[in-house]
């Protein structure tokens, strides 16, 4: 996947909708990407779970029971 840069925005169709810009699977990509790039702070808790710094937290949540699945087309 390319990087986007708003300063070549004028190359893209549709750039102005976001329903039109990105398809439907373009958007889950971006977002499934989001999620499993997400880390922890330092310190930081969710649900019981300490984390450590830079610790990927979906995965550990999805190893925990806490998330039981994540649907993507």
């Amino acid at each position: 996947m390319r990087r986007f840069s708003c300063d070549e925005d004028n190359i893209y169709e549709n750039i102005e909708s976001e329903l039109c810009f990105f398809t439907s699977q373009e958007r889950q990509s971006i977002i499934k990407y989001w999620l499993d790039n997400l880390r922890a702070k330092q310190g930081e808790v969710l649900h019981n779970l300490n984390f450590l710094e830079g610790q990927p937290i979906i995965p550990e949540l999805v190893a925990r029971g806490v998330i039981h699945q994540m649907f993507l087309s």
